[in-house]
């Protein structure tokens, strides 16, 4: 629904895209979760437009053009213009099909944010207090994995004994 909305905004005269903007300001600054949601959806828009700039990019570095590109991957040249330079949502999907017709392989990655960092400080001190912890229990390990080594002469020495002796008798 909502993705339908923004297409009729976006096909909209510019004064209507202004007061929709407008209204989306005004919005924002009286409602925190619309903030939030707005805020949110900068950063979706601004991802897919990195991506759609990284597409169009590495198919101009290769020489394929959008018809190529667009038999490649079994869609139309019209839908790769779309997908280089239109708004909205990419599909993991569309988005893997294309970097594999470009001889590409897509990343995505999923980094914690800063305020989920800025958050996290006492976390990172706790982890880093159990690793030095764990830092210690693994030198103290090391040496006492270090003497059993060095008493295995002297236990197969002890071993070989006592079976001479139980021989013997």
């Amino acid at each position: 629904m909502a993705l339908k909305a923004a297409a009729v905004v976006e096909e909209a005269s510019p004064s209507v895209r202004d007061q929709v903007a407008a209204l989306r300001d005004r919005l924002a600054r009286t409602n925190p979760a619309f903030a939030a949601a707005m805020e949110i959806e900068r950063g979706a828009e601004l991802l897919c437009l990195q991506v759609r700039e990284d597409l169009k990019a590495r198919r101009q570095a290769l020489g394929i053009s959008q018809k190529e590109l667009a038999h490649r991957v079994e869609l139309s040249q019209s839908a790769i213009s779309k997908l280089e330079g239109g708004a909205g949502d990419i599909s993991l999907k569309t988005l893997y099909r294309v970097a594999r017709a470009l001889e590409a392989h897509p990343i995505v990655p999923i980094l914690p944010t800063a305020e989920f960092l800025a958050g996290s400080a006492s976390q990172v001190r706790t982890a880093a207090s159990d690793a030095a912890s764990a830092n210690s229990l693994a030198v103290a390990l090391e040496q006492v994995q270090g003497d059993l080594i060095r008493q295995i002469p002297e236990i197969i020495g002890q071993a070989a004994a006592a079976a001479r002796l139980a021989a013997a008798e």
